[in-house]
């Protein structure tokens, strides 16, 4: 069975620039996005996807 891009996990949701509380902390909640987006970039390449198609398709 081939995988279609909708069968792909969806890319995680970037946070509200609200919820981050400015203080500088390390890791930020956005360190943590940006950790998790880089892992699924690499599923979708990893899957033979373009992970900049998949997010086009969804939006």
């Amino acid at each position: 069975m081939t995988e279609s891009p909708d069968d792909l996990p969806r890319p995680p949701e970037r946070p509200e620039a609200a919820m981050c509380c400015g203080r500088g902390c390390c890791p930020c909640i956005f360190d943590y996005y940006d950790d998790a987006f880089a892992r699924w970039q690499a599923l979708v390449r990893e899957r033979g996807f373009d992970p900049a198609e998949v997010t086009q398709r969804r939006d």
